[in-house]
């Protein structure tokens, strides 16, 4: 039985598997020399153009962003993260990667309690704005007065509702937002 370990992230892999589970480069049996890859290599997504080396943060022919074997893995990108960016008739909400935001017009607990001061009917505290390091976001309502609703369905209080690109955010009967998911603005 021979060990497989991985040249790229050094772990261990299973007998007979081709690719590391923890970053999915290839895997040698142990004690195998380094050298070049085979060449049968992935292309480049963008153009095809070969990529003679794993660890290119770019393409060679078209510069463009190429994702690595352990962010395929995670089931990350390379590029900016996404941030979530709501356009409320009262202004705009923003909230980077890994960061939450309150909704609601209380500005002891809602940093954007200008974007609702003028709706009487969101709640003092309304809902809570989440987005991972990964860029998925989510929606909870947090017992509000008159609900919180994603294209139309409300949600049910403390329950955590996905967001993406292009859905309709909506605090009480009309207070609306289209969701943006876009490159972090925040650095």
């Amino acid at each position: 039985m021979a060990d497989l370990i991985c040249p790229f992230c050094g772990n261990l892999g299973p007998e007979g598997a081709p690719l590391c589970p923890a970053c999915g480069g290839p895997l040698l049996t142990a004690g195998t020399q380094v050298g070049p890859l085979p060449a049968a290599r992935a292309g480049c997504p963008e153009c095809g153009a070969e990529i003679p080396d794993p660890g290119n943060l770019v393409c060679v022919e078209c510069l463009k962003p190429l994702t690595r074997p352990q962010d395929r893995a995670a089931g990350t990108r390379r590029d900016a993260p996404r941030a979530l960016l709501l356009e409320f008739p009262g202004g705009l909400v923003t909230v980077p990667p890994g960061g939450s935001a309150v909704l609601g017009r209380d500005p002891a607990i809602s940093d954007y309690a200008r974007v609702f001061q003028r709706f009487e009917n969101v709640s003092r505290l309304h809902a809570t704005l989440r987005v991972d390091h990964g860029g998925s976001a989510w929606v909870r309502d947090e017992g509000s007065t008159n609900g919180t609703f994603v294209n139309g369905v409300p949600a049910v209080t403390g329950e955590a509702i996905s967001l993406h690109d292009g859905d309709l955010l909506r605090l009480a009967a009309d207070v609306e937002a289209r969701v943006r998911l876009g490159e972090d603005t925040h650095g």
